[in-house]
């Protein structure tokens, strides 16, 4: 059976069906850089558990990148604030505390403090 690899296409109406994986990175203790840094290139699925807080830089903001969302869960015992890729807070603060998902997409704002939102929720929350 012959693979084929396809970059930058959309999908439209389409099912993700089982055994759809997210690629990951998975670090913990002292293996986590502070700051973390998040480029176009990082995988979609962080699971950051670095011992004390630390900071997380998000890739610039831009209508290139607008929609690029990640899923970064923190298994680390200090706080993980995201920053813009200056390493400037975003006008809405985004921090994930101990044991807390964040959803984190790329509205496309030029203004580098805007380009990101969040939705951060607790490790323990359940579906109804």
């Amino acid at each position: 059976m012959s693979r084929v690899n396809q970059e930058d296409f959309k999908l439209r109406g389409g099912r993700h069906g089982p055994q759809f994986i997210l690629d990951s990175i998975t670090q913990a203790g002292a293996a986590v850089p502070n700051p973390f840094i998040v480029t176009t290139e990082t995988p979609p699925l962080l699971i950051l558990g670095a011992t004390g807080a630390i900071n997380l830089r998000m890739p610039p903001s831009s209508t290139v990148n607008k929609g690029m969302t990640f899923y970064i869960h923190n298994n680390g015992g200090g706080a993980i604030t995201v920053l813009t890729y200056g390493g400037v807070a975003f006008a809405q603060a985004i921090a994930i505390a101990a044991n807390q998902t964040a959803m984190i997409f790329c509205t496309g704002d030029a203004t580098a403090n805007l380009g990101w939102k969040a939705l951060v929720a607790a490790g323990t929350q359940t579906s109804p």
